[in-house]
């Protein structure tokens, strides 16, 4: 990939932020580490002004020198699958609706990808905590009306 300039680094930052913001799944194309190396070096997830981001590249540089060439490398394989989904996209709309095809569980490919972000969301980390207590409290009641129920 060649160096990339200030004006391509501000614009990948642009339009990667709109992906963020827009469709974030197509985040998950990537692996964790490479999210983490755009992250880190893009901030696809800041809404920096363009000399907030001169600054933080600069810095960035400086602590990680090898951060720009491995964010380089994950951008190329970004735009690289998500070109790929849009034309998967366009194509699955185009095919006409016909009866449903009948698969077997044994057919079926069931795969699962995260997306990484760059900080902890904490109202998603508050009602995971608070439901985790409603379950314990329903088991722990539970048990209390029948005391055999929890042993095995």
């Amino acid at each position: 990939m060649p160096r990339l300039t200030t004006k391509n680094y501000l614009r990948a930052h642009d339009r990667l932020r709109k992906l963020w913001l827009q469709d974030i799944r197509l985040f998950a194309e990537l692996t964790p580490t490479e999210q983490w190396h755009l992250h880190d070096f893009l901030k696809p997830d800041k809404d920096w002004s363009d000399l907030e981001l001169l600054q933080h590249r600069e810095a960035i540089t400086k602590q990680r020198p090898s951060l720009p060439h491995q964010a380089g490398r994950a951008l190329e394989k970004f735009w690289s699958r998500s070109a790929n989904l849009a034309v998967k996209r366009v194509r699955a709309a185009k095919v006409p609706a016909g009866p449903a095809k009948r698969t077997n569980l044994r057919d079926r490919k069931i795969s699962v990808k995260a997306v990484a972000r760059p900080e902890i969301d904490t109202k998603k980390l508050a009602r995971a905590y608070i439901q985790l207590a409603r379950d314990m409290a329903k088991k722990q009641a539970a048990e209390q009306d029948d005391p055999n129920r929890g042993r095995a």
